[in-house]
């Protein structure tokens, strides 16, 4: 059984797909950023 993501996991989901949708109409930041920024952002969080 799959789990239910909370709200902050729905949150990171909707900026991934934002992001990637940027992407393929060429506007917005490359993945690599996103994916940089997400990590910073999850790290800072742990503190």
């Amino acid at each position: 059984m799959a789990k239910i993501p909370n709200q902050h996991e729905l949150e990171l989901l909707r900026l991934l797909a934002r992001g990637e949708k940027e992407i393929e109409a060429g506007k917005g930041h490359d993945l690599d950023t996103v994916l940089a920024e997400a990590d910073a952002l999850l790290e800072e969080m742990q503190r």
